[in-house]
């Protein structure tokens, strides 16, 4: 949360500044009809100085196919398997701590970003792999004579 010269949270949304509340993700969300992880894409776009970041949109292009499961033992847990296009899979989980409160639309939703927020470390390492590798003098077998 973006802070002011005091030092102090600031909150975006004047109703809630209006009261003293702090506005949380799922009432930005309402509000803003964005995920948390679009929110976080949007901040991070917005600090970004250069080219080199890892971008949701791209990683979300890799994403060839998702599966949901709710297993029989934990009807209340989503589970969401992620197939990316170099057949690499990533697996992500969701539950409410009281099963009363499951919501299988939200279940998935919570599981496909949990699934999806443990490909940008990956991502990360690959970029900054491709970065590091573009720095590199080129070998002594690949420059002319």
């Amino acid at each position: 949360m973006p802070e002011s010269d005091t030092g102090e949270p600031q909150n975006p949304n004047p109703e809630a500044q209006a009261n003293g509340a702090i506005e949380t993700d799922a009432q930005r969300q309402a509000r803003t009809g964005l995920s948390s992880l679009q929110m976080g894409e949007d901040a991070a776009a917005a600090a970004a100085k250069t080219e080199d970041r890892v971008a949701l949109s791209r990683m979300q292009k890799k994403v060839v196919a998702e599966e949901f499961i709710n297993p029989a033992s934990t009807p209340h847990m989503t589970i969401c398997v992620l197939s990316l296009e170099n057949g690499f899979s990533l697996v992500g989980k969701a539950a409410p701590a009281d099963p009363t409160n499951f919501d299988l639309e939200l279940g998935k939703k919570f599981a496909y970003e949990d699934a999806l927020r443990q490909l940008w470390p990956l991502e990360g390492y690959l970029l900054r792999q491709f970065m590091w590798q573009q720095d590199q003098p080129p070998a002594a077998e690949d420059q002319p004579l």
